[in-house]
Parts: structure tokens; C-alpha cells; sequence
């Protein structure tokens, strides 16, 4: 019996996109446990800045790989960078610049969150996923018992 996953990989991530996704996860579980057995001084901040800096590269690899329109890649590019600012951040929790690090972090994740919920930019994928307003209103006709 095939062994069956709760989610399917992407087909076209290419390998180097999957290789830095396997990586940032294998700081997860001491990240998780660092508390035993016990580590360096400062192993979880290289921990840290190391996962989040492989998922930020893990997804723009992704990204690029689907050759997304300008501003999906733009948008793509934001995340990941924002990404990047918490991962600075972690490395280097004791620097001067340490909570302009973090404060810069904090407010391209706003902007990305925001721009998640304004829908932009507006692609065909979200159409896959949520629909056109008039196939939700469709739906709910369709499903609505009269």
C-alpha cells in the first residue's frame, strides 16, 4: 500500500527549491527542544536565522520557478525579504540595530498580510482557489434549499 501524504508537493518545484525547504526544517526540532539536551551559546539564534533564512530562498526559488507575472514576483520577493529582516534579527538579537531589524520585518509582513487581503496582485491561482464572486454566489444559489 502507497504511502499517502495529507498534502501534494508542488510538481515543478525544482530541486533547489526543495533542497533549502528540507533544510530550514532541520533546525525545527532542536528549535522546538533547545532547552535539552543543552547547546552552544547562541546555537539557537544561528538555528533560527538559519531556518528562516532557507524558507525565504526555499520560496523565492519556488516562485521564480512558476514564472509568476512582475507583480507576483514583486510581491514574492517582499515576503522574502521580510523573511530575510527577521532572520537578521535573530542572528544578531544584541546589535544596535536589532529592533530596526525587526520593526522593518514586522511591517513588510503587515504589507504582505494586506495585500493577501485586498487581493492583490489578482491571479488566476486565487481564481482556482476562492473563486470568482459571482461562482461563490453561484454555489451558494446551488446550494441553498428551496
Amino acid at each position: 500500500m502507497a504511502h499517502v501524504y495529507p498534502f501534494r508537493p508542488a510538481a515543478r518545484c525544482p530541486r533547489g527549491g526543495a533542497w533549502f525547504a528540507d533544510a530550514c526544517q532541520c533546525g525545527i526540532p532542536v528549535l522546538a527542544g533547545r532547552s535539552s539536551p543543552p547547546f552552544p551559546a547562541r546555537s539557537h539564534d544561528f538555528l533560527a536565522a538559519f531556518s528562516l533564512t532557507t524558507i525565504a530562498i526555499a520560496y523565492l526559488v519556488y516562485q521564480a520557478s512558476h514564472r509568476p507575472p512582475l507583480r507576483e514576483m514583486a510581491k514574492a520577493i517582499l515576503l522574502t525579504v521580510a523573511f530575510l529582516f527577521w532572520a537578521a534579527n535573530q542572528l544578531w538579537p544584541e546589535s544596535a540595530q536589532a529592533t530596526l531589524l525587526n520593526d522593518i520585518a514586522i511591517a513588510l509582513f503587515v504589507v504582505d498580510v494586506f495585500l493577501v487581503i485586498v487581493g492583490w496582485p489578482a491571479s488566476a491561482a486565487d481564481e482556482l482557489f476562492a473563486g470568482t464572486e459571482g461562482e461563490r454566489g453561484q454555489l451558494r444559489k446551488e446550494e441553498s434549499p428551496e
